[in-house]
């Protein structure tokens, strides 16, 4: 049976459910197939990947916007691929019916129509969830597949926002979940979240007595580096 995002979060109220960074990238080179496979291997049943576009259109996964002094934006895929950078196509064959995808959008002009267009081509909508930090990217993977489960990442410390602000904003993006750097982190914050039915999403959260804290404040989701060591607490 596959997994899907809707099953995930659904377990995600019980039990804190674990997401690899990059894949399990403490252990291999980040947002690659060998990443995602320790990933699945780890026992978590989510990985998350960063996501540009090639020159060519194609959507690819890295990081930052340079991969050996050249703009990702300028290179080609067949380039990229070259140095390393795999295809989103080529990691959705890993995780398919294995691993919940949460693909975090960086870089690209349509690259949020690229993503409707290929997720709904491999029938793979139910099984990713879209990440971005900017807001206005969140609305627009919205408007280009409405089914798409979307998560607003909030990199600012919390005293920043008002939470009747903060939530309206994430209703009027379309956004489902709400990701918060795990030092940010407050009870307060994780009850108005649940409240509203809202599941919050932790990153990127070390192993040990940090992973223990935000399990022990009710997260849905801890997002590592280390997925197996997470799990295995």
């Amino acid at each position: 049976m596959s997994i899907t995002v809707a099953g995930l979060v659904a377990r995600s109220w019980s039990r804190p459910q674990v997401v690899g960074h990059r894949g399990a990238s403490a252990h291999e080179v980040e947002n690659t197939p060998a990443s995602f496979e320790a990933c699945i291997q780890s026992g978590a049943p989510a990985a998350e990947c960063d996501v540009r576009l090639s020159r060519d259109g194609e959507l690819v996964l890295v990081h930052d916007p340079v991969v050996e002094g050249k703009w990702v934006r300028d290179l080609s895929a067949a380039c990229l691929h070259a140095l390393g950078v795999s295809t989103l196509d080529e990691v959705l064959s890993i995780t398919k019916d294995r691993s919940v995808l949460a693909v975090e959008i960086k870089q690209g002009n349509g690259i949020e129509e690229s993503l409707a267009v290929l997720l709904t081509r491999r029938g793979l909508v139910d099984q990713v969830m879209v990440f971005a930090f900017d807001s206005r990217r969140v609305a627009m993977a919205v408007e280009a597949c409405p089914t798409l489960f979307a998560v607003w990442l909030v990199g600012r410390p919390l005293e920043h926002w008002n939470f009747p602000e903060l939530f309206a904003r994430l209703s009027e993006i379309g956004a489902s979940g709400l990701g918060i750097d795990y030092r940010y982190l407050t009870a307060n914050l994780i009850a108005a979240a649940h409240s509203r039915g809202i599941p919050i999403f932790s990153w990127t959260v070390p192993p040990g007595p940090e992973a223990d804290r935000v399990r022990d404040l009710g997260v849905n989701f801890i997002i590592t580096d280390y997925p197996a060591e997470v799990s295995a607490q």
